[in-house]
């Protein structure tokens, strides 16, 4: 490890990674060292409030995000703005499993070391800017620099241990809902079904009609039956459906 202090900048190196600090601006960038790229670059100081710290880095024109654990409909997060709580929705747009983790085709994965509730917005409340914020009152970050989703990935798996080994059917497109509890009414900006109208979908009860296994409440349209039915008829593969 190389330790460098001039020009105003403290750095820290290895053979495969550079950290510097501008001691003018506290501001902090990270170099691949294997071939020269910044993969993270801070655009303003971290901010550390009473309960809530904020950091800020620079977002690339063609850089794109995932991760943040399941985000029902949601797979870029370019431009978009991702909640890190468990708001116990499955729905669109809701929150079931989120992960504290997200990485990026700039080269950089981070693991926010926290379980405290967060959001992280990627572009859409400035553009350019990564604004990553935490209920927490200290900053402690797992940062992985690597080339590639497997490699970031694989970084990920030293921290967390490697992912349960899943079934053959596990690894084909699947459908998981609970066809027990969910209402549907009709909606002008819904879902499109096979009887011409729009439907949204609501984990209360908003005087809809109810989901159902099989369509034994005359709901077949509403039903796991009719989703089985609709990838057949699409001729679209489907390795399991978890109701």
């Amino acid at each position: 490890m190389d330790l460098q202090d001039e020009s105003g900048q403290l750095s820290v190196a290895t053979e495969r990674i550079k950290i510097v600090f501008d001691k003018n601006t506290t501001l902090m960038k990270v170099v691949n060292w294997e071939n020269g790229k910044v993969v993270i670059e801070e655009v303003e100081p971290i901010v550390f409030e009473k309960d809530m710290v904020t950091l800020k880095l620079k977002e690339q024109p063609d850089e794109y995000f995932y991760g943040g654990g399941v985000q029902n409909g949601r797979f870029s997060h370019k431009w978009r703005s991702i909640a890190i709580e468990n708001q116990n929705s499955w729905t669109d747009g809701g929150v079931a499993s989120p992960n504290p983790f997200y990485w990026s085709t700039n080269g950089y994965g981070i693991m926010w070391h926290t379980f405290k509730k967060g959001v992280y917005d990627f572009g859409r409340e400035v553009a350019g800017v990564v604004k990553l914020s935490h209920q927490t009152d200290y900053l402690d970050l797992f940062v992985m620099v690597n080339e590639g989703a497997v490699p970031l990935l694989n970084d990920f798996y030293q921290l967390t241990g490697n992912p349960v080994l899943i079934p053959k059917f596990g690894f084909y497109q699947g459908h998981l809902n609970a066809y027990n509890r969910d209402y549907w009414k009709e909606d002008e900006n819904g879902i499109l079904f096979e009887d011409g109208k729009r439907y949204k979908e609501s984990q209360k009860d908003n005087g809809g009609i109810k989901e159902s296994l099989n369509g034994e409440k005359n709901n077949y349209q509403f039903s796991a039956r009719a989703v089985i039915d609709r990838y057949k008829n699409h001729d679209m593969p489907l390795g399991w459906l978890l109701p």
